[in-house]
């Protein structure tokens, strides 16, 4: 939390974002009572598409979530099912960019405006390209949402450049989890842990890729 004054003010996240993991909850089968429980959140919070809701709170569910399924890779599960057509404003306009780096770089520039505790970057090297997030408090890292997010940016980035998209390596900041031959099953791409960010890198040559909905 930052301070101000001597009041303080709760980092918050879109609700979208969060209406996507909840709702991927309940297809898998977690009832919505379950899921207030755990986390406090409310419906009435989740029904407004523009409301903002405290990061804790996403959080707390996230970390829930292995308990509520009994399944502790349930974000890489989720994150391969879950839909994004309403993954937010940010989104939306990215899709209506010309070309795969115009939309990077919009995303990178503006995301922080769904999500309060990520830093959203894009970098272009010689090579390669990195898409990222970065988790810039340690007590924001919830290994469950950030292995639904990046099966979900992988599934953005496959609806863009194809089924057959396969990225160079994909990094993490939280340490390899117990259940880490997941990982490699899932994303089938070198993996690196303990990283600075989160980051899906790729060969720069699809940045110039148009985009299918400008």
């Amino acid at each position: 939390m930052w301070k101000i004054g001597n009041m303080k003010q709760s980092l918050t996240i879109a609700a979208g974002h969060v209406n996507r993991f909840f709702q991927s909850l309940i297809d898998w089968g977690v009832t919505e009572e379950q899921i207030f429980a755990v986390s406090n959140l409310k419906r009435d919070q989740l029904d407004n598409p523009d409301g903002r809701i405290p990061v804790e709170k996403y959080i707390k569910l996230g970390r829930m979530a292995p308990e509520l399924t009994h399944l502790p890779e349930i974000g890489l599960i989720l994150g391969q099912r879950a839909v994004f057509e309403c993954i937010g404003i940010v989104f939306h306009l990215a899709s209506n960019c010309n070309t795969v780096r115009e939309s990077l770089i919009h995303v990178a520039r503006y995301s922080n405006l769904a999500n309060e505790v990520c830093k959203a970057g894009f970098e272009e090297g010689k090579e390669f390209a990195e898409w990222s997030m970065q988790y810039m408090n340690s007590k924001y890292l919830c290994i469950p949402l950030i292995e639904f997010e990046a099966c979900q940016g992988l599934k953005i980035l496959r609806s863009v450049l194809g089924e057959d998209f396969k990225p160079a390596r994909i990094k993490f900041q939280h340490i390899p989890p117990d259940y880490v031959e997941k990982y490699h099953k899932v994303f089938k791409v070198p993996l690196l842990f303990e990283q600075e960010k989160c980051a899906i890198v790729f060969r720069k040559e699809y940045l110039d890729i148009p985009n299918p909905n400008p």
